[in-house]
This record gives structure tokens, C-alpha cells and sequence, in this order.
């Protein structure tokens, strides 16, 4: 079974061969790397229906690396032209996966993303703990 959380798809190609697609952290860097912008302009540019082959291309690439890495940039744009279908549901699949991690805060058991309120000093947020003598708290 695939890891959801984490980003993960196999797809069948029209000649037989299964790849299975991971995008986790080190997919986007290769992503980022093999189209030369990063995963905001890339995500901005694929919002407004800006110029997504290269970007498309990137991603598939990126997500192919963990498990298929001899396969290179240009097979990557070869397979897309040859089973873009196949492969644009799986990315679709690999993409919504790990939204939902992204969209979570993380797996499960990881660290929590600190909030606004936390960033700078590390404290909890105001209202978590014991009161403040400062405001009038009686000791006892």
C-alpha cells in the first residue's frame, strides 16, 4: 500500500511498466532545481494557467527520483507525451495526498508548525497554562 500522507502513486504505463511517484520534500528540490524557479512561482504559474509544461514536467520528474532515477528529464517529457493521462491522474492522486499532509500541519507525530505567536519567542499562546500573578491571580 501506498503512503498517502506523504505523496505517493503508482501508475501503469501502455507498455506494462509500473512507476511508482513519490513528491516529499526532496522531489519539490529536484522540481525546483530541473525547471530553475521555485515550488511559489511554480504553483502561482500553474494557477493562472501560465506556461505549465516545463513546470508540469518538473514535477513528474521530481516525483519519479526516489524509486526511478535513472529515468532522465527528457524521458520524463517522453512519457508524459505517451501517457499523460495515466500519469496526470497520478500526479493528481501524488498532489492531493500531500495537501492533505501539508494542509495538516504534518504527519502525525511530527512537531507542530509554530503559529504567528510563537515564531519569535517560542511561548504558547496567550490563554494556555496557569494564571499570571501580573493580573491579579491570587496566590495560594
Amino acid at each position: 500500500m501506498m503512503n498517502a500522507i506523504r505523496g505517493e502513486a503508482k501508475v501503469t504505463l501502455a507498455d506494462g511498466r509500473v512507476l511508482h511517484l513519490v513528491r516529499d520534500f526532496n522531489a519539490l528540490a529536484v522540481a525546483e532545481e530541473a525547471c530553475g524557479s521555485n515550488m511559489q512561482a511554480i504553483g502561482a504559474s500553474i494557477a493562472k494557467g501560465g506556461p505549465v509544461m516545463r513546470f508540469t514536467r518538473a514535477l513528474f520528474f521530481g516525483a519519479l527520483q526516489r524509486h526511478h532515477s535513472e529515468i532522465s528529464l527528457d524521458e520524463a517529457g517522453d512519457l508524459l507525451i505517451s501517457d499523460g493521462a495515466a500519469i496526470g491522474a497520478a500526479m493528481e492522486r501524488v498532489a492531493e495526498a500531500s495537501a492533505v499532509q501539508d494542509a495538516g500541519g504534518g504527519r502525525k507525530g511530527s512537531a507542530r508548525p509554530r503559529t504567528a505567536k510563537t515564531q519569535k519567542t517560542g511561548a504558547p499562546k496567550a490563554g494556555i497554562g496557569t494564571r499570571s500573578s501580573l493580573r491579579g491571580a491570587k496566590k495560594g
